[in-house]
């Protein structure tokens, strides 16, 4: 595996922008799609990790100083038609739609001239509600008991930041491989146990709202969508998928009376199934959750490949040049 001091070490000598260069040569175009979430500098203990604003900027200054930026809408064009692919170009995503996309990303997204997709879950905008969990880590983060016991899933310490923090993760790995149903009513005992009441509009102040989303409409910032109530597909029932799915395209594009050509998969999660229905759907193109590879002309366009915007500056620059990815695969195949 490629390690953060061996990406230090080629950067250093100046071999990542060489590898990108051959790369490309002999594979054809490579299109990095970029996947974001959250962009602020401001520590919140119970939302999301978010990248810092900083480095969001210097990444997306990177970005423009190296690589051609397209829209995903122009990429899917570009994958259906028979021109050729931009030698080396950028795509720039964010999944669910957290309000710091528009206070914090979107000034910076237009000092560059960046273009951009923001995928939305709609059962959440304006509503107050937040996501499972977030709203899971804000019971955790504000519980003054030493220990909680859920049933079924167990006991787990409280009784310092370091327990709270491993105890958040292990319950969203938990909550996620359960039914909707059992994730709500784990939640709702989670509530009971912690002894934490939320506020209502608490969501209101973490998730964008509709008029947020029409001052950043124009045709530099468009959305996509990414379900009504964000579960992961294959946890739940087709009919299930398919709500979801047509859904969240009708809310978009009723608020914002443009069409919506895009999806994300929550979590990345699908199946093949899921994948004729968002073509059903009407959408050009879907987004997975896959945090190394890039996208070329034989890519399958309802499960287009994204990179995850590290933090660590170097690692970002290796996921843009394709090695760790491609040491990834290597890794994997001599195993």
């Amino acid at each position: 595996m490629v390690t953060h001091e061996l990406l230090g070490f080629t950067q250093k000598i100046g071999f990542l922008p060489t590898y990108s260069h051959l790369r490309r040569t002999f594979s054809g175009s490579q299109i990095a799609i970029i996947m974001y979430h959250r962009v602020s500098s401001i520590t919140n203990n119970y939302l999301m990790s978010s990248l810092p604003t900083d480095t969001f900027e210097r990444q997306i200054k990177f970005l423009h100083d190296n690589f051609q930026f397209i829209s995903l809408d122009n990429l899917a064009k570009l994958l259906k038609g028979s021109e050729k692919l931009p030698r080396k170009a950028a795509v720039i995503t964010f999944d669910d739609g957290y309000k710091d996309n528009f206070t914090y990303a979107y000034p910076i997204l237009r000092k560059y001239h960046a273009p951009a997709t923001i995928f939305l879950s709609t059962g959440y905008i304006d509503t107050g509600k937040l996501f499972w969990w977030d709203l899971s880590n804000y019971f955790v983060t504000n519980s003054l008991n030493k220990t909680i016991t859920l049933k079924a899933i167990g006991t787990f310490p409280l009784n310092s930041e370091s327990d709270k923090d491993k105890t958040k993760m292990l319950l969203r790995k938990i909550l996620k491989g359960m039914s909707e149903e059992e994730k709500y009513a784990a939640i709702c005992e989670l509530s009971n146990a912690t002894g934490v009441d939320i506020p209502n509009d608490l969501g209101k102040e973490v998730i964008l709202s509709w008029d947020d989303i029409k001052e950043m409409a124009n045709e530099e910032i468009t959305f996509g969508a990414h379900t009504v109530n964000h579960p992961i597909f294959t946890n739940v029932t087709k009919e299930v998928c398919q709500y979801e799915i047509i859904q969240s395209k009708r809310d978009i594009e009723e608020k914002l009376g443009k069409p919506v050509t895009s999806f994300s998969y929550p979590n990345g999660e699908f199946n093949s199934e899921i994948r004729e229905l968002v073509k059903k759907a009407g959408f050009e193109c879907a987004t997975i959750t896959n945090p190394f590879g890039l996208v070329d002309k034989g890519s399958d366009i309802y499960s287009l490949r994204r990179i995850a915007a590290f933090q660590d500056f170097n690692v970002f620059k290796g996921m843009l040049s394709g090695i760790m990815g491609d040491f990834k695969f290597l890794n994997h195949f001599g195993h």
